[in-house]
């Protein structure tokens, strides 16, 4: 599944779930999402999600554009990503990230 920014800045992890099957993604419209591979960034890649604890959740994606990676966390356990995602050209697509 891809994601596209909404404007509102940011994408929700969704809550509850299980720690069989892949983690779930909830996105500002409200849809739910499943699968290992999101385009977190907006770039037309797909990006890895992983379940670092095991409970269900999205809690880490990993980005790259082939020469290095980035990785979004969710260190406070709030359901939302630690960063701030922009859209200025007014898209729908997230044109890149910076810290929230």
């Amino acid at each position: 599944a891809d994601y596209t920014d909404d404007g509102s800045g940011a994408w929700a992890v969704g809550t509850g779930g299980s720690a069989v099957g892949p983690p779930r993604w909830v996105d500002l419209d409200g849809a739910e999402h499943t699968g290992s591979e999101v385009d977190v960034d907006g770039d037309g890649e797909p990006d890895r999600v992983l379940d670092v604890d095991r409970d269900g959740l999205a809690d880490r994606a990993l980005l790259t554009d082939g020469s290095q990676m980035t990785g979004y966390v969710d260190t406070d356990g709030d359901g939302r990503w630690d960063v701030v995602l922009i859209d200025a050209d007014g898209d729908g697509t997230a044109d890149g990230a910076g810290p929230a």
